[in-house]
């Protein structure tokens, strides 16, 4: 399966949230089953760059809250750290990786890719801090 590919917009130092469905069949599509999934995404200025920034499942920041859905959630320390005074990148690239259980094959797991794309990063002009 090739990732689906979707571009995002950050805004840096403002919260961040994206929803995912991941749909099954050609047919009659249904939302695909994720129990037991683990996700992780990162965030690089273009491949082989060093990481700007990584989420997991593991970290409370990518959930599963049903019905096929993928949540991936940035707080606003986490988008402000993408860009800075000394290094204003305003584009950059990801990929969500999500591991699937996979009862009775070895190994017991499966990885996809199950998305990527271009990351638009707009720096803020508003800064104070944050308690």
């Amino acid at each position: 399966m090739a990732a689906g590919k979707r571009d995002i917009y950050i805004e840096a130092g403002a919260s961040f949230e994206m929803d995912v469905t991941w749909m099954v069949g050609s047919a009659t599509p249904m939302p695909k089953d994720l129990t037991g999934a683990q996700a992780w995404m990162q965030i690089r200025a273009r491949f082989g760059a060093p990481l700007m920034l990584e989420l997991s499942s593991d970290d409370n920041e990518i959930f599963f809250p049903g019905n096929g859905i993928i949540r991936v959630e940035m707080d606003y320390d986490q988008t402000a750290s993408l860009t800075s005074v000394a290094s204003p990148v305003k584009r950059a690239k990801y990929d969500l990786l999500v591991q699937l259980p996979d009862p009775g094959a070895t190994p017991i797991f499966y990885k996809v890719r199950l998305l990527e794309g271009k990351v638009t990063i707009s720096p803020p002009i508003t800064v104070q801090d944050m308690p």
